[in-house]
């Protein structure tokens, strides 16, 4: 989660940003502890040692994902892959940057063509506007088959995945090539159902305004069309 104070939306500022974050204890803190060790050490040539291991459990199985352009490429790439092939019931994702590559949209047409409900909730106005236009180009390839895209007012920086009401995936990677290539990202994935259908909740509260300005969308004029198509070419650094 950012800090700032755009990113406290009952301040009330003209761009305010909303973030969801998590606490989270028990053994995968010294998951999560080695990694931001490690970055450190890469960063700075500094090595920390480590905190006393946590000696409690909680009842939640979880599992810290590194991944970056190194010995981790691809691998969030991979599990967000599985999580939606395997998807039986649901898909529900939000996320600020949504350009996913060609083969996770076919993986989304393919979950809907199977009977799949996948609802994505993204920001109705980008603070990146290349990345909106972007977007705008490859939305309507998800909405013609039955995949829902809500669009949302306020700007949330919010990551979330949950498939089928028991499975989810949170943490600091966006649903593009540049987050999920380029960048170095961390997710944690929970397999628990109560917190799964907590999430679900969140991103379903998003949903009830409806599909915003979708028939806009579909119907942009030529010139948008064109600009859209542009700025889709340049989606691996977006």
């Amino acid at each position: 989660m950012n800090i700032g104070d755009r990113h406290i939306t009952l301040l009330g500022g003209q761009r305010d940003v909303d973030d969801i974050h998590f606490r989270v204890t028990g053994p995968v803190v010294s998951d999560l502890e080695w990694l931001f060790l490690d970055d450190w050490r890469f960063s700075s040539g500094e090595v920390l040692p480590p905190s006393t291991p946590a000696q409690t459990r909680g009842g939640v199985l979880c599992r810290v994902v590194p991944d970056g352009p190194n010995e981790d490429l691809d691998k969030l790439l991979f599990i967000i892959h599985g999580a939606i092939d395997h998807a039986r019931e649901s898909v529900l994702i939000m996320t600020p940057y949504f350009l996913p590559e060609r083969d996770l949209i076919v993986a989304l047409q393919t979950a809907t063509l199977r009977g799949v409900e996948v609802k994505i909730v993204v920001p109705k106005r980008s603070n990146l506007p290349y990345v909106e236009w972007a977007m705008q180009h490859m939305l309507p390839q998800l909405i013609s088959r039955g995949v829902r895209i809500y669009r949302r007012e306020v700007f949330s920086h919010a990551k979330l995945l949950v498939v089928d009401g028991r499975y989810a995936l949170i943490g600091s990677a966006n649903i593009d090539p540049r987050s999920l290539r380029l960048n170095f990202e961390v997710g944690v994935e929970i397999f628990d159902t109560s917190f799964a259908l907590s999430i679900e909740a969140v991103i379903r509260s998003e949903t009830v305004q409806g599909e915003d300005n979708i028939p806009a969308l579909m119907s942009r004029g030529r010139l948008r069309r064109l600009r859209d198509a542009t700025l889709s070419l340049f989606t691996p650094y977006l």
